[in-house]
């Protein structure tokens, strides 16, 4: 590859609706999160990567894309899953880390 091409990859986030929730998501993930409307913007280990309409980009590769969308989408998850346990009187009590957790009557 020539060293004065610039290749950004793309990779699509499917059925994220509620913004305000990716955007709790985001924060709770990486931190930091610029929002400008319907785009994201963020840094994952010093890149740049936003997410808008749906569709992840940055200049990292495909595949760490590809790992920072998997953690989009996790991150997501439990957020959506904190939200229901709210709305129903649950808790969401933390496990070893993130991804480990129990949700329980009160």
């Amino acid at each position: 590859m020539p060293c004065n091409q610039i290749v950004t990859n793309t990779v699509e986030l499917a059925n994220i609706k509620d913004q305000d929730l990716l955007m709790r998501a985001l924060v709770a993930e990486f931190g930091v999160v610029n929002r400008y409307g319907d785009r994201f913007a963020f840094k994952v280990g010093g890149a740049n990567v936003s997410i808008e309409r749906g569709r992840a980009a940055s200049y990292l590769p495909e595949a760490d894309l590809g790992k920072i969308v998997g953690r989009v989408k996790q991150s997501y998850s439990r957020e959506a899953i904190k939200m229901a346990a709210k709305r129903f009187g649950w808790a969401v009590v933390p496990g070893a880390d993130a991804n480990h957790f129990q949700v329980v009557k009160r």
